[in-house]
């Protein structure tokens, strides 16, 4: 498909092209999670992984990793009592080792292979203004002519 976009020549066929959605979904497990703030009071961050079902949980300067379902995700963040939701879902699930990215800040399986994501990047606020111009000119004519 991003042969299609980009205007190249596939090299394969669509045929051999089977589990798109499965290396997707194994591209978007390797970039980690992102933490997040909670409101709680022994519990400093949370973030999830769906792609390898990995919670994130930092407290009092360490990471800890847990496998949990995507429904026990939602239910954390969505409670109102974080730290007692945790003790509910979390506490006593598998424990997985978590490594930080030094380049994105994201947390990852430590025994998976890490791939950070892509940024896209608004211009910088130094570049010329050409397109507030001529977009502003264009309104102008437009309008002149309705």
């Amino acid at each position: 498909m991003t042969c299609l976009l980009e205007a190249r020549h596939p090299r394969l066929a669509l045929a051999e092209y089977r589990d798109v959605m499965v290396r997707a979904r194994h591209r978007r497990a390797a970039e980690g999670a992102e933490l997040a703030r909670v409101s709680s009071s022994w519990i400093d961050a949370l973030g999830y992984e769906p792609g390898s079902n990995v919670l994130v949980t930092a407290t009092k300067g360490r990471v800890y990793g847990h496998l949990v379902s995507s429904h026990a995700w939602r239910r954390l963040t969505s409670g109102t009592h974080t730290g007692a939701q945790w003790n509910r879902l979390v506490k006593g699930s598998a424990r997985v080792e978590v490594s930080e990215c030094a380049q994105c800040g994201r947390y990852y399986r430590t025994e998976l292979k890490h791939r950070c994501p892509v940024m896209f990047y608004r211009p910088a606020a130094e570049t010329p203004q050409r397109h507030g111009v001529w977009a502003s000119l264009r309104s102008r004519a437009i309008r002149r002519t309705v």
